[in-house]
């Protein structure tokens, strides 16, 4: 059994940029190297995440879903930047490891 934390950065982190990206680029009209910038990830990443070649863990909590929609928001509105991602992904760690119905909760 591995620990918590790196379960939710094998799994559950590329599943977050994810939903940022197609966020980004669906919502918000970006170009796939813009969003990926905002994230701090390469282009092809955020492609391959578009194609639900990667990150395609489907993460369909309510309050997950939420801060992932606040997180694009700030991304786009420069209120929030690459730097404080990692800060984001660890409060939407704390809330999936507290809902113990989670897919994530459970590993």
């Amino acid at each position: 059994m591995m620990p918590s934390c790196e379960y939710m950065v094998r799994e559950i982190f590329p599943s977050l940029r994810a939903m940022i990206a197609k966020d980004l680029v669906s919502d918000y009209g970006m170009s796939q190297g813009e969003a990926a910038s905002l994230i701090g990830i390469t282009q092809p990443a955020v492609s391959q995440y578009m194609r639900s070649l990667r990150g395609k863990g489907a993460l369909q909590e309510e309050p997950v879903r939420q801060a992932i929609k606040e997180i694009s928001r700030g991304l786009h509105a420069k209120t929030i930047g690459k730097d404080d991602l990692p800060a984001k992904f660890c409060e939407i760690c704390g809330m999936l490891s507290k809902n113990p119905t989670s897919s994530a909760a459970r590993q």
